[in-house]
């Protein structure tokens, strides 16, 4: 691999400078064109559920605090089990796989926290809000009628979104931009890697070890 001359890789890049620019607002075209013309719009219902322990005596202790914290994980992957999405497909009666269903489901938790946050996408923003709250209502009757558990409960309700979650136009355009920076860069670097032709007197020198005795220099010819 032969050594790169940084010095005349920098200035190949000015030389290039048209080109680069071409490239960048290629990209930015076509991602702009495709953000608005050809990227479907999904939105994004959330719910949270709260995970409450209480004693026999009616108050809460600290040992109830730290069996609810453990029990997050466990019903963070209840949440997202077959049992309860063919459940939620049957009320809702929806033209959804179940593995469908469970792939467009989100749960988050916070560390030491006792709230879990479902979410549903989907292209229709009515849709995710009714699917992510019969999910958490199907959850919790779960819980209860399976594990004889009432420390569950939907603290906050779905609520239908008008904005999609997945359009971001500054971020696009921060994101396509730094695409076509990187495409720029590399297309010129691979055309000066594979340029074989001589830049300089030095460059001679350099590879063949002999001595320049006399360059010519480039003349315009003028028209007559």
């Amino acid at each position: 691999m032969d050594e790169i001359n940084i010095s005349e890789l920098l200035d190949y890049y000015k030389e290039r400078i048209l080109l680069m620019i071409t490239i960048v607002l290629t990209v930015l075209v076509l991602g702009c064109v495709y953000s608005f013309f050809f990227k479907t719009p999904l939105y994004k219902s959330t719910s949270t559920i709260a995970i409450i322990e209480k004693s026999g005596e009616g108050t809460i202790t600290q040992s109830d605090v730290q069996l609810s914290k453990s029990l997050v994980t466990t019903y963070t992957q209840i949440i997202k089990s077959r049992k309860v999405a063919e459940k939620v497909i049957n009320n809702l009666k929806l033209d959804y796989s179940v593995q469908t269903l469970i792939n467009n489901i989100t749960v988050e938790s916070k560390a030491d926290s006792q709230i879990i946050t479902v979410g549903y996408i989907d292209e229709d923003s009515s849709m995710a809000a009714s699917i992510v709250n019969d999910v958490v209502k199907v959850f919790c009757e779960e819980i209860e009628n399976n594990a004889g558990l009432s420390n569950v409960f939907q603290w906050d309700v779905g609520e239908e979104e008008s904005n999609p979650y997945n359009t971001n136009i500054t971020k696009d355009l921060i994101i396509y931009l730094a695409i076509g920076i990187v495409l720029a860069l590399v297309t010129v670097f691979i055309i000066f890697y594979f340029d074989t032709t001589i830049k300089s007197a030095e460059e001679i020198e350099s590879k063949f070890n002999l001595p320049v005795i006399g360059i010519v220099p480039a003349v315009k010819r003028k028209e007559k």
